[in-house]
C-alpha cells in the first residue's frame, strides 16, 4: 500500500481502527484491512476516493449507508460504522475471509458448469433478501462476490444506491459512474433513475456468462463502444464457446440478459429455479436464511468453532479449524482425558434427517471396526447438537495430492509401494463389506513414508443413506465421489456400487502417480465425466518409458469400463503389481493396447447416457 494512501486513510478513519494493509481499490473507493482496537478483531474499511467525495453530499451518503446497516443476512457483510472526516465519507464492515470471484476468474478463466451455477444461485440469496426490501444493488460484478469455505458473500449492497442518492447527477456531470459498464443493464447504462431488481438480474446474467465462457458477453475499448455494442448485437451464444453447456442453461442466461426488463426473469426465485432445473449434474442447494443447528454450510468459521467448543466441552478441547474436504469441515482438538490430538470432522447438513442419521450411525460402527496399518482409524462417531461427526487421530504428514504438486510424479519404486499399501488397505475394508467410494490423492496420507487411506466413513455412510432415501443426496448436491477418480458405474448412478469401483479409482491414481496427470481430463467436470465413459486411457508407457510393462497393464486392467473386466479383488491387483515390479522395462509400444468394451448392462446405460448427451449436452 502506498504510504500516502495509508497515511491519508489513517487520518480519515477513527482512531479505533488501525490500518494493516490495502485489500483493494475500485473506481469509487479504496478498501483496507484494519484492526478494531476495541476488541482486536479484523474489519474492512472502505474510504471513498477524493474525486467521488468532492462530487457527493457526504452526509446524505452516510445516511444511505446507515440504512443498509440494518440488513441482517449471513451472506451480506454487516456495516458496523460509518462517518465523514474532512469531507471524505467512509464506512466499516465485518471482514470476510475468502477470494474475490474476479481473482479466481483471472486464474482459472472458466469455471466448471456446476460450480458456476452454484455460485450464481448463492449470490441470489442475498440479492433476493435485498430486493424484498426494495434495495437494488446496482453493481453486481465478480469483484463484489467473495467465495469462501463458509459460503458466497456479496459486498457493497446499497453502496451504489448511496452514491446515486447522494449525488447521482453530479457524479454523471463530472464523468464518474455508478456501476460497472461491463455488467451494467441497458436501462442503467441509459441513466434510468428508477431501477428495479431486473437490473441486478441482468448484471448477474453477465457474471454467470463470464464464469462459463471465460470472456465478457460484451467487450470494447471504451465505455461508449461497450454501450453501443450492447444495444447493437446479442452476445455470442454460450454453446459456441463451450458446447457442453446444457441448452436449457444457455436459455436461462439469455433470458436474464434480455435488453428489455420485461423480457427477463422477474425475480431471483424464478431465475434460481431455472438454473437448478437447467443442468443435469446435481449442485448444492442454497440453504434457507434461517438454518437448523445441523446445517453448517453457511455458519461463519468463528461461530461454528464456538459451537463445537460448547458441544464437546468436557471431552475435547477444540482448538482451530483446518482445511476440510468438499463435504465436510475439519477441526483439530485435544482429547482431555488421554491428552492426545484428534481431528473432528463435521459432516454435511444433508445427513440430518432421522433415517439418514440412523444409517450414518450403523455404517460408522462397521467402519470403526476396520483395523489396518494403512487405514486411518475412526475413534468414534455420532451426532451432537444436530451435527453428524466422526473423530480420527491427528497425524503430522502430507497428502498424496500435496506430494504430487511438489514432485509432479513418483518414482517407480515409490509408486508401486504406495499402490501395494493402498490395495492391502482395500482388501481389509472390502472383506468387511466396506466400499470407500471416494479414493483420491487428497484422501491418501503419506505418514513416515507409508500410505494411509483416510475418509472411509464418509462416502460409505452417505452412499448407504442415499440408497435408502432415493436420490435425496444427489438432488441436494452431495457428491458421492470425485469426478476425476469416479468409476463409470458411479458416474452413471448405479445404486449397487461394489468394491470394483474402488479398484477403478486406484487405477486412476496409479496412472497419475507415474504419468504426472490423470488418464481422463477435460476443462469441466462434465467433459471429464464424458471422457471416463467414452475414452480409453493412453498406454502408461507413452508417458513413462521406464515403467515395467506389467505395471502399465495392471493399471489398464483396473481402468476397464466394465467392472467384470477389472481385477475382481484388491488382492488380485496387488498380486499383479508384485509380478509386474519384477519384470524388465519394456520398449515403448507402437500401438495402443486393446481394451475390452463394457459389458451389456453397462453398455446399454452408456448408450442411453450418450443419447441424452447428444440431445441436451455437448455436441
Amino acid at each position: 500500500m502506498p504510504d500516502d494512501d495509508a497515511a491519508a486513510s489513517s487520518r480519515i478513519l477513527p482512531v479505533r481502527y488501525r490500518v494493516e494493509r490495502e485489500l483493494g481499490r475500485g473506481v469509487a473507493a479504496m478498501v483496507y484491512l484494519c484492526t478494531d482496537m476495541r476488541d482486536g478483531g479484523l474489519v474492512a474499511a472502505k474510504v471513498l476516493r477524493p474525486e467521488y467525495a468532492r462530487a457527493l453530499a457526504a452526509e446524505r451518503f452516510v445516511r444511505e449507508v446507515d440504512f443498509i446497516a440494518n440488513f441482517d443476512h449471513p451472506c451480506i457483510p454487516k456495516v458496523i460504522d460509518s462517518g465523514v472526516t474532512a469531507g471524505v465519507p467512509f464506512y466499516v464492515m465485518t471482514y470476510v475471509e475468502g477470494e474475490a470471484l474476479s481473482n479466481r476468474l483471472t486464474r482459472e478463466r472458466q469455471l466448471p458448469i456446476a460450480e458456476a451455477v452454484r455460485i450464481a444461485r448463492e449470490v441470489m440469496r442475498p440479492m433476493g433478501y435485498a430486493h424484498n426490501r426494495a434495495i437494488v444493488h446496482r453493481d453486481i460484478k465478480p469483484e463484489n462476490i467473495i467465495v469462501s469455505a463458509a459460503g458466497v458473500y456479496v459486498l457493497d449492497f446499497g453502496i451504489a444506491r448511496a452514491l446515486a442518492g447522494a449525488g447521482g447527477e453530479r457524479l454523471t456531470k463530472t464523468g464518474l459512474t455508478v456501476g460497472t459498464p461491463a455488467y451494467m443493464s441497458p436501462e442503467q447504462a441509459l441513466g434510468t433513475r428508477d431501477l428495479d431488481q431486473r437490473s441486478d438480474i441482468y448484471s448477474l446474467g453477465c457474471v454467470l456468462y463470464e464464469m462459463l465462457a471465460g470472456v465478457l458477453p460484451f467487450a470494447a475499448s471504451t465505455p461508449e463502444a461497450l454501450l453501443a455494442r450492447r444495444f447493437a448485437e446479442p452476445p455470442r451464444p454460450l454453446r459456441e464457446i463451450r458446447p457442453e453447456i446444457p441448452p436449457a442453461l444457455e436459455r436461462a442466461i439469455s433470458k436474464a440478459m434480455q435488453q428489455a426488463p420485461a423480457d427477463r426473469w422477474p425475480n431471483t426465485v424464478e431465475f434460481s429455479d431455472a438454473l437448478r432445473e437447467s443442468i443435469a449434474v446435481a449442485i448444492p442447494e442454497p440453504s434457507a436464511i434461517s438454518e437448523p443447528a445441523g446445517a453448517i454450510a453457511f455458519v461463519p468459521r468463528n461461530e461454528l468453532l464456538e459451537t463445537l467448543r460448547s458441544s464437546f466441552a468436557g471431552t475435547y478441547e477444540v482448538e482451530e479449524e483446518i482445511k476440510g474436504g468438499g463435504m465436510s469441515r475439519l477441526f483439530v482438538a485435544t482429547d482431555i482425558e488421554l491428552r492426545r490430538r484428534v481431528v473432528i470432522k463435521i459432516l454435511p447438513p444433508e445427513l440430518t434427517s432421522p433415517m439418514m442419521l440412523a444409517r450414518f450411525k450403523r455404517e460408522s460402527k462397521i467402519t470403526a471396526r476396520l483395523h489396518h496399518p494403512h487405514i486411518l482409524p475412526i475413534i468414534s462417531a455420532g451426532v451432537r447438537d444436530g451435527m453428524a461427526h466422526y473423530i480420527m487421530p491427528f497425524f503430522e504428514g502430507e497428502s498424496l495430492r500435496a506430494r504430487l504438486r511438489r514432485e509432479g510424479r513418483l518414482s517407480i519404486a515409490d509408486g508401486v509401494q504406495l499402490l501395494r499399501e493402498i490395495t492391502d488397505a482395500l482388501s481389509c475394508a472390502h472383506a468387511e463389506g466396506v466400499v470407500h467410494r471416494d479414493i483420491k490423492p487428497e484422501n491418501i496420507l503419506i505418514l513416515g513414508g507409508h500410505a494411509v487411506l483416510a475418509d472411509f466413513g464418509i462416502a460409505s455412510a452417505l452412499g448407504g443413506a442415499s440408497n435408502e432415501t432415493g436420490d435425496r443426496l444427489t438432488g441436494t448436491g452431495v457428491s458421492l465421489g470425485t469426478v476425476g477418480y469416479m468409476s463409470p458405474e458411479q458416474a452413471l448412478g448405479e445404486k449397487n456400487v461394489d468394491s470394483r469401483a474402488d479398484i477403478y479409482s486406484i487405477g486412476v491414481i496409479g496412472f497419475e502417480i507415474f504419468a504426472g496427470c490423470t488418464p481422463f481430463t477435460g476443462e469441466t467436470d462434465h467433459a471429464i465425466l464424458v471422457a471416463h465413459l467414452t475414452r480409453d486411457p493412453e498406454p502408461l508407457e507413452r508417458y513413462r518409458a521406464d515403467a515395467p510393462a506389467g505395471v502399465g497393464l495392471a493399471i489398464r486392467k483396473a481402468l476397464q469400463k466394465d467392472p467384470a473386466s477389472r481385477f475382481q479383488t484388491a488382492s488380485e491387483f496387488r498380486e499383479a503389481l508384485d509380478r509386474a515390479s519384477l519384470s524388465p522395462t519394456p520398449p515403448l509400444p507402437s500401438t495402443p493396447v486393446n481394451v475390452p468394451q463394457p459389458g451389456s448392462s453397462l453398455r446399454s446405460k452408456l448408450g442411453d447416457f450418450l443419447k441424452a448427451l447428444r440431445t441436451d449436452g455437448p455436441n
